[in-house]
């Protein structure tokens, strides 16, 4: 046998959670951006009552015509579109940030900010 002592076992203070330490987020991360959905399309096309709207940089176009279809209750076989400056439809993966900074700027926010204009419909309108 041994006559070393062994150091008595007494409670450890409970751990705490390290507050991690990030990089700041850049701009377009840091903030939700502006978007203004207008009706095009004839008679057709439902409208919607409120038609500017902040979103986060990082949704997706097909989040967006999920929302816009629940929002307009349009059933599951209506067709529906997305136009971006009145010429092409953006691709469903497309980032809402990215085709904000490429093609926000022909309208301003009360603060000055540049809106994405979207058009949308429920027929097929340019080409």
């Amino acid at each position: 046998m041994s006559d070393s002592a062994t150091p008595p076992k007494t409670a450890s203070p409970p751990l705490t959670p390290a507050t991690p330490t990030s990089p700041a987020p850049s701009l377009v991360e840091a903030e939700k951006i502006t978007i203004m959905m207008k009706a095009i399309g004839g008679g057709d096309t439902p409208i919607m009552k409120k038609n500017t709207w902040s979103v986060e940089p990082t949704k997706k176009i097909s989040e967006l015509v999920l929302f816009v279809r629940k929002y307009l209750n349009l059933t599951d076989n209506t067709n529906f579109f997305f136009f971006v400056n009145d010429s092409f439809v953006p691709h469903p993966d497309h980032n809402v940030g990215n085709l904000y900074t490429c093609f926000a700027g022909g309208c301003k926010t009360a603060k000055g900010a540049p809106k994405l204009i979207l058009q949308y419909s429920v027929t097929p309108t340019y080409g």
